[in-house]
């Protein structure tokens, strides 16, 4: 076996060991999903349905689809 091939077979095993990797034992933020409420401008919001890890956060999301002054009443 030359030397390329030896170092290609390698990079091969290698790739292959990261990509078999990816996704086995990650537990990251699970989403839930909040039905939220606000004000845009001074004006009712659309009842919008949210992904996020927490309430908090999916008011943040909420909020940032209005341009202007918003503010989240809730999600829950």
């Amino acid at each position: 076996m030359t030397r390329l091939n030896r170092r290609r077979i390698r990079l091969t095993l290698a790739t292959a060991l990261a990509l078999a990797g990816v996704g086995c034992g990650s537990t990251g933020p699970t989403e839930n999903d909040y039905t939220c409420n606000g004000f845009c401008n001074g004006e009712p919001l659309p009842q919008l349905l949210i992904q996020a890890p927490d309430p908090n956060t999916a008011c943040t999301e909420y909020v940032e689809n209005c341009v202007g002054a918003g503010t989240c009443t809730g999600c829950s």
